[in-house]
């Protein structure tokens, strides 16, 4: 599956348009406005397709799968409690909720993102890891990736529009100041012209930051720096190593919105692990936020 081909799954159907339907899923959800500038097409459709190539790309260099149903000296060190790997499935999140629909489609195997935390072991040669938890499980590893894409490009978007609302609600705001300061003037023996007109400055600067114009300027800005909602870092991140120092496995360093930082690697097991392990667990279940 190329760059944008889930925006249907991910934003839901494209309004009626001739632009670009990945283009205007993006521009419904922002600020349809955007649509009767002029060249918004070619003025957005390239940072858009670039931020998503950037987490394609990203996401191009998570290990693994490593198969939970095996036994190997990677998954040993994995998971180095025998209860960690049923806790880890049982107590997952995304288990919880994408478990039905894939057991209804009939598959067999299942593939998801781990993150791992690490502490240093008391008086030990390396880490223990602990706080296992999966993330966008799929039925492929291209799945699990498209998810992760997705989840980053959702976040990238809903943060400007939470941005764009703010200054919004901060118009509506000053808007209310100014209609009050109206309705006290006359019967006030406070002079309150200079108020008035600061009011009335910040009125007019709004105005102008949620133009149209604006808007879109700022938006491909803001889609000219997508790492903040996803990064993978390599030189930060881990080296599995067996009892001779020989490397099994490099885990990443991931970096999301999500104030914890995970260590990662892809992980396959069968749906049926899966499904009993979710069965018998009852402890709070555990989420990466991306």
């Amino acid at each position: 599956m190329g760059i944008l081909d889930s925006f249907g799954r991910l934003f839901g159907q494209a309004p009626q348009t001739a632009l670009d339907p990945r283009l205007a899923r993006t521009i419904a959800i922002i600020d349809p406005r955007l649509e009767n500038l002029a060249d918004v097409e070619t003025t957005l459709l390239p940072p858009l397709e670039e931020a998503l190539a950037y987490y394609e790309r990203t996401l191009a260099i998570l290990p693994g799968p490593v198969p939970l149903d095996e036994t190997s000296a990677t998954l040993a060190r994995l998971f180095p409690a025998p209860d960690d790997i049923q806790a880890c499935l049982g107590r997952s999140m995304e288990v919880k909720q994408r478990l039905p629909e894939l057991q209804a489609a009939g598959h067999a195997r299942l593939w998801a993102l781990l993150g791992l935390r690490s502490r240093a072991q008391a008086g030990g040669s390396h880490a223990v890891f602990t706080d296992h938890t999966l993330r966008s499980l799929a039925a492929s590893p291209a799945g699990v990736r498209e998810a992760l894409r997705d989840a980053a490009w959702e976040g990238l978007v809903m943060a400007f529009v939470n941005q764009t609302q703010y200054q919004q609600q901060k118009l509506e705001l000053m808007r209310s100041q100014k209609e009050l300061l109206q309705e006290v003037a006359p019967s006030s023996r406070v002079r309150v012209s200079g108020v008035s007109q600061s009011i009335d400055a910040h009125i007019s600067r709004a105005n102008k930051d949620l133009a149209p114009e604006r808007v879109l300027h700022n938006l491909v800005e803001w889609l000219g720096n997508p790492e903040p909602f996803l990064r993978i870092e390599n030189r930060t991140g881990l080296t599995l190593q067996d009892g001779k120092g020989t490397p099994l496995l490099h885990l990443p360093l991931l970096s999301s919105q999500d104030r914890r930082q995970w260590l990662v690697c892809l992980v396959e097991f069968p749906l049926e692990m899966a499904a009993a392990a979710l069965e018998r667990e009852s402890h709070t279940h555990r989420f990466i936020m991306i």
